[in-house]
């Protein structure tokens, strides 16, 4: 019952808030997002402490200083992304919401697709990730299928959904999404997933990320080397007035025979590939995820492995 009440509570909010921004003409959007920024300055202690946790951990080397102005461009560039995804939730016109949009690499997909395996497609919270399948979906003209996971609020997950395949995306939850992934590529198609955030031991590997351990999910490895789908990375970048979907070109890899080794070099590949997009555009990556949070290693599993 307590949870009933407050997914309704969450699910009438949502929809009002949602309703208010798309009565509320696009002039009004950068008024919004300054004052988003301004609550948000205020009343997100919690996160402001995280995400300098992180930048000290990531870039242990810069002042404090420098570790303040990256903070204040990480939180501006988070709540404009956020206030777009509000309009876009509201059903804007997403051309209008965000301005022009430009594709780099798009041929990198166009020559991958005419092998007929398909694709995984893989970055990061990152920009803005929301876009991505909404931007492939009208340079191609076919819809994208996206990993996620099911959100623990029913009522907000029917929205959610919604407005994602208004992005142009076919949702896939990552519970028993395998053989629905293996489908899609078999159809010559393409999957969408990010691979950034912390997982359990038990579904990921250890890797180095700021050269820090964490575990990263393999998914895309075993896929790579168990299916031979080939993978692609790209990410969404803002500058100046444009935003620059930069598509990369299919990642190459030799399998060494080893599968476990092959599995923990590919997804430190790919991890490695978003660091380098964060060192490049720092303020673009979602600092408010506790990513470096300690695991705790399966010591049963490694016994009876040995």
């Amino acid at each position: 019952m307590k949870h009933n009440i407050r997914y309704r509570v969450e699910y009438f909010s949502l929809r009002m808030f949602i309703f208010f921004i798309k009565i509320s003409p696009l002039f009004l959007k950068k008024f919004f997002s300054l004052f988003a920024l301004g609550v948000f300055s205020i009343a997100g202690k919690k996160y402001n402490k995280l995400v300098d946790s992180n930048l000290k951990i990531a870039f242990p080397d810069i002042s404090d200083q420098e570790r303040y102005s990256l903070k204040k461009k990480i939180f501006k560039h988070f709540l404009s992304v956020f206030i777009d995804i509000l309009y876009l939730f509201g059903g804007k016109d997403p051309d209008k919401v965000v301005g022009e949009l430009k594709v780099e690499g798009l041929e990198n997909v166009q020559n991958v697709l005419e092998k007929g395996k398909g694709a995984i497609l893989f970055s990061a919270h990152f920009g803005n990730w929301e876009l991505i399948p909404f931007i492939l979906h009208r340079e191609l003209g076919f819809r994208i299928s996206s990993i996620a996971r099911k959100m623990d609020n029913p009522l907000t997950e029917e929205i959610v959904k919604k407005f994602r395949a208004f992005m142009g995306s076919n949702m896939i939850y990552k519970e028993g999404s395998l053989r629905k992934i293996i489908r899609v590529t078999e159809d010559n198609g393409l999957i969408y997933m990010l691979v950034d955030q912390n997982t359990i031991t038990r579904e990921g590997v250890p890797v180095k990320f700021f050269g820090k351990d964490v575990i990263a999910v393999t998914t895309v490895s075993q896929l790579y080397l168990k299916k031979d789908i080939p993978v692609i990375p790209l990410f969404v970048t803002y500058q100046s007035d444009s935003i620059i979907l930069k598509i990369g070109k299919e990642l190459e890899f030799k399998k060494s025979g080893d599968h476990s080794k092959d599995i923990s070099d590919l997804t430190q590949k790919c991890i490695g590939l978003i660091e380098d997009m964060i060192k490049e555009y720092p303020d673009h990556w979602f600092w408010f995820h506790d990513r470096w949070k300690p695991r705790k290693p399966m010591k049963k599993k490694v016994e009876n492995e040995r």
